[in-house]
């Protein structure tokens, strides 16, 4: 009886999305390796960890919405307009402060989110599809549906590649909006109010819980999120358009998903979105190194989205 107990105990601290989502990639890792031998090659890992690394960001704060019960689909909007924002304050009042007011707007269009989500009592999918709709109108009356270019090269630091063995800029921001929002999500009061608000959000009011300041809080980081990405983006280009974050709000939702996060909300880990993110990027690369026909990219990805939420829903019925 005792043994049996300790086999129970054993296998409620074991994740399997855990060994699931890193087995997965592992594996992918392999199977590319031995079908290109240039995959692991320094410069291939770079590209892979280059073109991951907007919509990996913009992922991060959807990973965090999603795990409180909620969903951002305004994200790609709000990269758009805030990349041509900073674009034109940078070539008007120079890079620094442009990047500032740019990072700020993207904070400010979250937290209106967060706004309309809680006092508006709006279905979150509804409020953000919205908005997004919305902040998107505004990006394009704002250029006129133009594209607006940097005036100095200056804008494109934020792609470059950094002086440390040839890794880009936006790999280590990436890094770095990882470890922020994970130490945010696994080391703080607020991290764990967003676990408690998305496993039952009845509960989490009935314990005192500030559900308007944690709602407004993570959609505000979401936004945030989503400038950082609309900055790389603008930064990798020089230019910047209404069009030019299109579909990531989706790519971010998927890899939040892919990476284990429970779209039922109150379960998931900023790292396993991370790998998720990485696991579409390197499919995606895979196309390229083999020359297969991307028109089937997007059903092989659509196909690993569909088994990832089928195997969440698969173990909640199981834990229940």
């Amino acid at each position: 009886m005792e043994q049996k107990s300790e086999l129970t105990s054993l296998r409620s601290r074991i994740d399997f999305r855990d060994f699931g989502i890193v087995g997965s990639f592992v594996s992918l890792c392999l199977v590319l390796s031995l079908l290109r031998h240039d995959f692991f090659s320094h410069e291939n890992i770079v590209n892979v960890l280059d073109q991951s690394s907007a919509v990996g960001i913009i992922a991060c704060g959807e990973t965090l919405c999603i795990i409180a019960g909620l969903f951002d689909l305004s994200v790609s909007s709000i990269a758009a307009f805030c990349g041509i924002i900073m674009i034109d304050l940078s070539n008007k009042i120079g890079l620094w402060p442009g990047v500032i007011i740019g990072l700020a707007l993207g904070v400010t269009m979250g937290a209106i989110n967060g706004l309309i989500v809680h006092y508006g009592r709006i279905n979150p999918l509804i409020a953000t599809l919205a908005s997004g709709i919305l902040f998107g109108g505004l990006a394009t009356v704002f250029v006129n549906g133009m594209i607006i270019s940097a005036n100095h090269a200056s804008f494109g630091v934020f792609g470059e590649v950094s002086p440390l063995d040839g890794v880009t800029v936006p790999t280590w921001l990436w890094l770095g909006v990882i470890i922020l929002t994970w130490i945010l999500l696994s080391g703080t009061t607020f991290g764990r109010s967003l676990f408690a608000l998305g496993g039952n959000p009845q509960a989490a009011r009935l314990s005192g819980l500030r559900i308007s300041f944690i709602r407004i809080s993570v959609y505000a980081i979401s936004g945030g999120c989503a400038a950082i990405g609309g900055l790389i983006i603008a930064s990798q280009t020089l230019n910047a358009d209404p069009t030019m974050a299109s579909g990531l709000d989706l790519t971010a939702i998927a890899a939040a998903v892919v990476g284990g996060t429970s779209i039922s909300g109150g379960e998931g880990a900023i790292w396993r979105a991370a790998i998720g993110v990485l696991i579409l990027t390197v499919i995606s690369n895979g196309f390229d190194l083999l020359g297969l026909n991307s028109n089937y990219l997007l059903v092989v990805q659509g196909a690993i989205i569909i088994f990832a939420v089928g195997f969440d829903q698969l173990l909640r019925r199981r834990a229940t």
